[in-house]
């Protein structure tokens, strides 16, 4: 069987400091607290631990075994648990996202996310289901979602906003400058697990008949997706936010000046329970990353 846990702490500090009254002083409890406590053990105990003689507090035999003991799992409990806590603390900050966004937002400020956290190590992991976070141990993610996504600490990053994109060179050689002249060009779809928008719903969105007979080719990973339209090989739907380096760059080319903005958002989406355990070193590492990713992609043009 096992004694009670606070009766055991105020054995050991007793015996340690030789004083009840050094105990209570370094447990922030009163004298009388301390000796309530230990009598509460050693009746569960069945047998005094300590020889009552004014002031002076002496072990009994069966005390000082007692005594050992304590002090050895305790001083054992708290190694355990000084090595656990400094693990959680040392373990990188892990980041949960798409590989859209991971790859097209994430990898080009990677130099900028290093200088920001130091000497605390980013760990990312790519995952194109938001249903992976319940296998994940993870301190935040970012994830597109159709609707607000049933978590408490989950707030907009950055609102939907598509556009029809190809490259340069391509726009000029097919002579593409609007939505229905799309036929003339090759069709770049994304098949993901995410719910996200598809050709038929922007040409419907447009006016356009969903069913005409245009080439496509079907590629199930959007950052590849996005090397063959710099590879000149069709058009595609961009997400602003993730594609703004490259139309800022001319790489690639905004099709028609037409935006869709569908009311969804891409979601930040922080793990409550496993920031609760944090440090306060931890927490503000964290607090810095998130800072970060909200002033990178909220109220911009993304």
């Amino acid at each position: 069987m096992l004694p009670p846990l606070k009766p055991l702490i105020a054995f050991e500090a007793a015996v340690r400091l030789g004083s009840f009254t050094a105990a209570a002083g370094e447990l922030h409890v009163s004298q009388g607290a301390i000796s309530r406590q230990i009598a509460q053990l050693e009746g569960f105990l069945g047998f005094p631990l300590f020889h009552r003689d004014g002031r002076q507090i002496l072990l009994t035999t069966e005390g000082e075994r007692y005594a050992s003991t304590v002090s050895t799992t305790l001083q054992r409990l708290s190694e355990s648990t000084n090595e656990l806590v400094h693990r959680f603390e040392k373990r990188p900050l892990t980041m949960v996202t798409s590989n859209a966004f991971a790859s097209l937002c994430l990898m080009p400020r990677m130099t900028e996310i290093s200088a920001l956290l130091g000497d605390r190590e980013l760990k990312l992991i790519a995952r194109d289901d938001i249903a992976a976070l319940d296998d994940l141990e993870y301190d935040l993610a970012v994830f597109y979602c159709r609707r607000r996504p049933k978590v408490p600490a989950a707030e907009p990053l950055f609102a939907e906003k598509i556009v029809a994109i190809c490259s340069r060179m391509y726009r000029d050689s097919f002579k593409v400058r609007s939505d229905d002249e799309l036929v003339r060009g090759t069709q770049l779809w994304c098949e993901t697990p995410e719910e996200w928008i598809q050709w038929p719903d922007w040409l419907d969105h447009v006016g356009l008949d969903a069913a005409e007979n245009y080439k496509r080719i079907q590629i199930n990973n959007y950052p590849m997706v996005i090397q063959a339209v710099l590879d000149n090989q069709g058009v595609a739907l961009g997400w602003r936010g993730m594609i703004d380096r490259h139309l800022a760059e001319g790489d690639l080319v905004q099709l028609t000046p037409h935006e869709w903005v569908t009311g969804s958002s891409f979601y930040l989406l922080k793990n409550k329970a496993l920031n609760a355990r944090a440090s306060a070193k931890r927490q503000n590492d964290l607090n810095e990353l998130l800072e970060w990713l909200r002033r990178s992609f909220q109220n911009t043009d993304s």
